[in-house]
Formats: C-alpha cells, structure tokens, sequence
C-alpha cells in the first residue's frame, strides 16, 4: 500500500468525527484497512457510507476512491496467521 492510500485512510479517520451518528463500524473497517485487512469491498456496500455521503460527499469520493485502488491489490491465496 502506497504511502498516499495509508495517508488518505488515516484523513477520512480524523474527518469522520465531523459525521453525527455512531461511526465506529465503519471507523473500525478503515483501521483495518490500515492495518492489512481488506475491508475494500466492504465498506462501499455499509449504511454508513449513505451517512458520509449525505453529511460529506467529499470523505464520501476520498473513501470510495481508496477502496477502488485496494481493490486492485492482488489477492492472496492463503494468510498465515501463526505468528
């Protein structure tokens, strides 16, 4: 992930505090995108992202366009979870 994306993640994090409602779902999602998971086909589809749209279009295209971009990652097969 380049250091753009993690930057435009951490931004819509910090920018969904100006969103009224409960937005910890959504907020969760994108820490995990941070983290490595792949909330990116997830995260369009929430109820959330009708909130963020109607509140803020513009977190709305920010988020919507790094989700597109993580969709394009290549995927893998298998994760390893023992650590």
């Amino acid at each position: 992930m380049s250091d753009e994306t993690r930057g435009s993640i951490l931004e819509a994090i910090t920018e969904l505090y100006s969103i009224d409602g409960n937005m910890f779902s959504i907020q969760n999602m994108l820490y995990g995108l941070f983290d490595g998971f792949d909330y990116s086909t997830k995260i369009p589809s929430s109820t959330h992202m009708e909130i963020i749209e109607k509140q803020n279009v513009q977190l709305y295209k920010k988020i919507m366009a790094f989700c597109k971009t993580i969709q394009t990652y290549p995927k893998s097969e298998t994760h390893n979870t023992l650590i």
